[in-house]
């Protein structure tokens, strides 16, 4: 393998972890926020 070889795999391998990090983060993101929601519906059903 060259130098060239090697350095494309390791940014390819460190992209992907940036990208996947940025998915999980996001996805957290949506959690926290659907379960804002649901606890937001939750009190106001049970303080009608």
């Amino acid at each position: 393998m060259s130098f060239n070889e090697s350095w494309f795999a390791g940014n390819a391998t460190f992209g992907l972890q940036r990208i996947s990090m940025k998915i999980l983060r996001g996805q957290q993101l949506i959690n926290l926020q659907l379960t804002n929601v649901f606890h937001g519906m939750l009190l106001s059903i049970c303080f009608k």
